[in-house]
Parts: C-alpha cells; sequence; structure tokens
C-alpha cells in the first residue's frame, strides 16, 4: 500500500484546501516526475471514480500531480462492471488504499433521472444504476421536488455508487473489512471548489455483512437489456429485468447522511481566505477525523449523453 487510508484521506484534503483558495502547487507535473512514474511505474495513494463532467478535473480539484491519483471518470460516477473492475485493479495491483465517489453539484445525469428525461441508445444502461438512488429519496422525502431532489439526489447516487462497489466486489469488500482500504464519498461543488465530504456508506456494516452479490457480478450486463428507456415510467412500472442492485429499498439502499435543508443554502466564502479565528488551523484535521471516525459503525453512454445534453 501506497499511503494508508487516513494519511491519504489528508492529503486529498489539504490539496482541496489549496485549490479552492487559489493556492494550487501543481506538484508533480515535471519532467522528473514523468520519468520517475515512466522508469519506476506508477503508485497512485488514492482511486477516485468521478464524473465525466468537463468541469469536475480531478487531479486539479486535488492539487496532485503525474502518477498521484488512478482517476476513473463516467457520467453519473457510476459503478458499473467496468468501473468496479478498474478500481479492483488500483486496489489489488496497485496499492491503492483509498476509494473516493466524487459527485458533483447539477449533476446532468443525476438530473435527468430526477426529472423523469426520457434515454435513448446506450445512455438507459448507463443511468440505471442512478435510478435506485433517487427512488430512495423519493421514499424518503416524498415531498423533494426541483433542486431539493436533485441536491438529495446527488448525494443518494454518490451513496448508491459506494454501495455498489461493496455488494459487488468481492475483492474491495475484503480489502475494506482488513481495514486496509477505507472508502468514502463526497460531493465537489462546481461553483466553490470545495467538497462536501459525507464519509463512509452510513449502512457499510450492514453491506458488508450481507457478502458480495455474485449474481449481480454475473449478469449486470444482460440485465441492461430490457432497461425501459423512460426514466419518468420506470419508478411507476418496473421493468421486466433491471440490474439486482436496483432492488425495492431495503438496508441495502443509499441513505443520505443529513436531509440537504439549510445547510445547502450556505456557500463558503469565494476567492478569499477566513481569517484564522474564522477557519482554524486544524480544520482538515478535524474532518477527517469526522470522515474515518464513522467506519465504527459504460464509456459509450457516458458519450451519448454527454452529447445528447448539448
Amino acid at each position: 500500500m501506497n499511503l494508508e487510508p487516513r494519511e491519504a484521506l489528508a492529503r486529498l484534503l489539504d490539496g482541496n484546501d489549496r485549490y479552492r483558495y487559489g493556492e494550487s502547487k501543481f506538484p508533480r507535473f515535471d519532467q522528473a516526475r514523468r520519468s520517475e512514474t515512466f522508469a519506476n511505474g506508477q503508485k497512485p495513494f488514492a482511486a477516485i471514480l468521478a464524473c465525466a463532467d468537463s468541469r469536475s478535473p480531478v487531479e486539479a480539484i486535488f492539487d496532485q500531480g503525474v502518477g498521484d491519483l488512478f482517476v476513473i471518470r463516467v457520467a453519473g460516477n457510476v459503478a458499473d462492471s467496468d468501473e468496479i473492475g478498474t478500481i479492483e485493479y488500483g486496489v489489488g495491483h496497485l496499492g491503492t488504499g483509498l476509494i473516493v465517489v466524487l459527485g458533483h453539484t447539477k449533476c446532468g445525469a443525476v438530473t435527468a433521472v430526477a426529472d423523469g428525461a426520457e434515454m435513448h441508445g446506450h445512455i438507459a444502461r448507463l443511468v440505471d444504476n442512478i435510478i435506485p438512488a433517487v427512488h430512495a429519496v423519493k421514499e424518503r422525502d416524498p415531498e423533494a421536488r426541483g433542486a431539493r431532489l436533485i441536491r438529495l439526489s446527488i448525494r443518494a447516487n454518490v451513496q448508491q455508487s459506494m454501495h455498489d462497489l461493496l455488494r459487488r466486489s468481492e475483492a474491495i469488500a475484503a480489502a475494506v473489512n482488513s481495514g486496509n482500504v477505507q472508502v468514502v464519498g463526497g460531493v465537489y461543488d462546481l461553483q466553490t471548489g470545495a467538497i462536501e465530504w459525507l464519509g463512509e456508506h452510513p449502512r457499510q456494516a450492514d453491506i458488508l455483512a450481507a457478502g458480495v452479490d455474485e449474481s449481480s457480478v454475473e449478469s449486470s450486463h444482460d440485465s441492461h437489456g430490457d432497461l425501459t428507456h423512460d426514466v419518468a415510467g420506470s419508478h411507476a412500472k418496473p421493468v421486466k429485468k433491471i440490474n439486482p442492485h436496483a432492488a425495492p429499498p431495503d438496508k441495502h439502499q443509499p441513505q443520505d447522511s443529513h436531509d440537504g435543508g439549510a445547510r445547502d443554502e450556505k456557500k463558503p466564502a469565494q476567492g478569499k481566505r477566513p481569517s484564522a479565528a474564522a477557519k482554524p488551523k486544524s480544520e482538515n484535521w478535524l474532518a477527517l477525523g469526522g470522515l474515518l471516525g464513522v467506519s465504527a459503525a459504460g464509456s459509450f453512454g457516458a458519450i451519448h449523453f454527454l452529447y445528447g445534453r448539448k
């Protein structure tokens, strides 16, 4: 392992702090770094499952350089077979001890599902991973509409991907159970550059105790074939075959860590670092402690989606 999960997360927290306040160092982007990683191979300290949105440049967001991060990007930051397999490679062969599922505000893929947009082509196969998250929010908060529904669904979708990583990958689940790997989620704010850290999945212990869903691993791609192209109708009229992880709400459904109320409307000041009194030096370490404390309790679709939203 390159770094312990705690150390890896601390590095991401500090890097995002620099980026957010215009103090990026743009480290390890020079010829020396390229030569080093060419000669000695890659040793990324964290794997980041992020959205393909062009406004979310992952290495820049965390102020990291060449060979630091193992980045997987797909519209909606979904965790399907290709994404899970890629992360398994990062954990098993590259020694990454931290997995971050990074959503972002104003996510077009989540918005399309929440709005009940009609999907065509490969896009329907892509967003079926997002549907359970939106359903969970609607059942938990039937009055949620518009911006609130989208906001909560973006968070729930991050947790859905965390759920899928743990539930569908024996390698990842085993690494988390052993304490060698940690899976956390966050939502990147496109406007402020800050990340709202969600911590580990709130039902992680239950998910791990349930074991890996082998049927979902074997049939995930086949089950896409009969997915309805009308996302608006999929909630009221389930299709004949859906992904096994898109089951009716149970203990494995994503749970929001909070209701996204008033705190969502409070945006940090932009472009200016708070005073020492307002932003103690230990802020990042407090955030890190909160995240780690919780542990006690394809590509075609992305291209079609981005093209169709122009």
